[in-house]
């Protein structure tokens, strides 16, 4: 029929862009944004003292890895010049 098995314009076309509410960069912003809130409500969780589920507890397990990796940084004061 109309089009066959074509699925549209091939990816990178720009001439028939209405508005970026499903780019590419918005769903990656949608993701971090929606991770953000899983993690404020496992905190929140966590402060009134109720039980997390084991999906909860792995993400928990993971953040804090994920922070012990990470270097402390050092601060500006403590840092010699000339090195």
């Amino acid at each position: 029929m109309h089009g066959g098995t074509n699925r549209g314009a091939p990816k990178g076309n720009k001439h028939a862009w209405v508005h970026g509410n499903r780019s590419a960069e918005a769903e990656e912003q949608l993701k971090t944004l929606a991770a953000s809130n899983r993690d404020i409500r496992m905190v929140k969780k966590l402060n009134a003292r109720r039980q997390l589920t084991s999906l909860e507890y792995d993400r928990l397990l993971a953040l804090y890895l994920e922070q012990q990796a990470r270097p402390e940084p050092t601060p500006h004061h403590m840092t010699l010049k000339g090195q």
